[in-house]
């Protein structure tokens, strides 16, 4: 139960922290809330992070830790994130 309770505190603080930040719009239109960090089954150096606005668009980068929930993998993922390359609009 106070695991639970440290991780839902956790989630709190990192929302928090994103919300300070100015995320890149996502392909699907919105911007996201808040950041999804997955490890990759197959590759223990890489991780996959998504927007929570539709979780359609994923973009793969580099672990410095091999520990997802560290805050330099989270920076690493919000970096990754703003820096993916979208398409331009015409116009």
């Amino acid at each position: 139960m106070l695991t639970k309770e440290r991780d839902t505190n956790l989630e709190k603080e990192r929302d928090m922290n994103l919300e300070a930040l100015n995320l890149s719009r996502c392909p699907c239109g919105e911007i996201p809330k808040r950041l999804i960090i997955t490890d990759n089954e197959y590759e223990t150096k890489w991780a996959k992070v998504c927007g929570n606005c539709c979780g359609d668009w994923i973009v793969e980068f580099k672990l410095d830790s091999h520990h997802i929930e560290s805050n330099l993998d989270m920076e690493l993922a919000i970096q990754a994130w703003n820096d993916a390359p979208r398409a331009r609009t015409l116009g």
